[in-house]
């Protein structure tokens, strides 16, 4: 934060006012390889989805309605 403050000494309270509050979050995104300010993404959930729709040899929704009935049937 303080070298953006440098480097842009023009625009120190915007960056003060719109970087510092989120600041104790930036942890998260850091880690992760690379800053993403943090943006977060479905691509592991879109990763098991195309898992299970390979094993299941079909459209998920056709699974999650049989898994319904099933688990009206049991119930």
């Amino acid at each position: 934060m303080a070298t953006a403050q440098r480097k842009y000494p023009t625009a120190s309270d915007y960056l003060i006012c719109a970087l510092e509050p989120p600041q104790k979050s930036w942890a998260k995104s850091y880690i992760t390889t690379f800053f993403v300010a943090g943006v977060q993404s479905t691509q592991c959930v879109e990763g098991y989805n195309s898992v299970i729709k390979r094993v299941v040899n079909g459209r998920l929704q056709n699974l999650a309605t049989r898994i319904f009935s099933l688990t009206k049937e049991l119930l």
